[in-house]
């Protein structure tokens, strides 16, 4: 028996080191680090709360924006940031409901099926009015702009300090 100890000490430790690194790594925080889409060029821009008429207002001087071609820019991208908030303060209040009802002793399978598919129309809603808004920018826009648009759109993006620094 004395023989058996220090085998089965050994495999006890072996077992136990081996179960604490089988553990799945630890994903990364939602609000911070790196995440692979913002890689993309485009994609970086929209995931910083960019909106295309906002990128458009960016680029005025670049893309020689008349005042009156601003001022509609500026008044599309009031309009749509009014819906937004109406829509996104909808979202999290609905958010709270279907918090609540799964939270109740046995949730009416029903009540949380319906309340996520109001959830998801609102996502959608929030969707079409940004891209809605892009849409209604790129009307105020000549061909000539339009077609510059794309080829800066083909450059790299400037860094978030750069942008920034020149909206402040």
């Amino acid at each position: 028996m004395r023989k058996l100890w220090p085998y089965l000490l050994i495999a006890a430790v072996l077992g136990f080191t081996a179960q604490a690194f089988s553990q799945p790594a630890p994903r990364p925080c939602r609000r911070g680090g790196h995440h692979p889409r913002m890689d993309r060029p485009m994609i970086r821009r929209f995931e910083h709360g960019r909106r295309s008429f906002e990128f458009f207002l960016d680029l005025r001087e670049e893309l020689g924006l008349t005042d009156e071609q601003v001022d509609k820019l500026k008044s599309i991208k009031l309009e749509h940031q009014k819906a937004a908030i109406k829509t996104e303060s909808e979202l999290k209040l609905k958010r709270l409901e279907l918090r609540e009802l799964m939270e109740a002793g046995e949730p009416d399978e029903f009540a949380v099926k319906a309340k996520v598919e109001e959830i998801g129309e609102l996502k959608t809603q929030l969707a079409m009015n940004r891209i809605d808004g892009g849409l209604k920018a790129r009307k105020v826009l000549t061909d000539k702009q339009q077609k510059q648009l794309k080829e800066l759109r083909k450059r790299p993006p400037k860094p978030l300090e750069e942008i920034k620094k020149k909206h402040k």
